[in-house]
């Protein structure tokens, strides 16, 4: 499965969404992060394509598409999220987000993600870095998960609850570009093994030095 952001103009989006079971029910909701986008940025409009299909428009707050995802014998699917924003200077633009290679979660899988929350990979020297880890089971997955994160190599974080919520603040780091590292641990019995998700953030100088 893979993702993909257009952005155009300054402006955060962060898509939270969840993985489900076949007939499961599929959330998605596109979030402003308004303090790292152009001032009086605002959603007009939001539509929701599935496998290449208009399914849904939403002109009001919540923005949240929810569905049920069945057939298994038709997957993958793709999803995208095109959003229609203006900001305080009345210009209209897009904010597209696509997710190729979306499948269910099997009775015996476990599925677990660490993701930035916000669509950039940019921060100032100071502000603070929000991420997030999510875990999924099927209904027949024993397995039991944990994480530990990682800020290059300093450790900054660990749980075995979900979802679980990092926010880190960039004190003292060099300008340019680090590595955010996830160590995902899943458990059985006597057996464990752990893989890696990886996150890039460039830290920039500050504007207020």
């Amino acid at each position: 499965m893979s993702e993909n952001n257009i952005v155009s103009d300054f402006v955060d989006f962060y898509i939270d969404y969840n993985q489900v079971e076949d007939g499961g029910t599929l959330y998605v909701n596109p979030i402003l992060n308004e303090e790292r986008s152009s001032q009086g940025t605002k959603i007009e409009k939001v539509d929701y394509y599935w496998d290449g299909k208009l399914v849904l428009t939403k002109t009001t707050a919540p923005f949240i598409w929810d569905t049920q995802v069945v057939h298994k014998d038709t997957e993958p699917h793709s999803w995208t999220v095109s959003i229609k924003y203006r900001n305080a200077a009345n210009r209209t633009n897009y904010y597209n987000h696509s997710f190729s290679n979306f499948t269910t979660i099997k009775d015996d899988e476990c599925f677990t993600y660490f993701k930035l929350m916000s669509g950039r990979k940019d921060y100032e020297l100071g502000e603070t870095v929000k991420s997030i880890v999510k875990s999924f089971k099927g209904k027949k997955c024993s397995k039991k998960t944990s994480i530990k994160l990682y800020f290059d190599d300093e450790l900054i974080g660990e749980s075995s609850t979900f979802p679980y919520i990092n926010e880190f603040k960039l004190t003292d780091k060099k300008i340019g570009k680090h590595i955010m590292k996830c160590a995902i641990t899943q458990k059985e019995k006597d057996y464990s093994y752990t893989y890696y998700n990886e996150e890039t953030v460039i830290i920039t100088p500050s504007s207020n030095m």
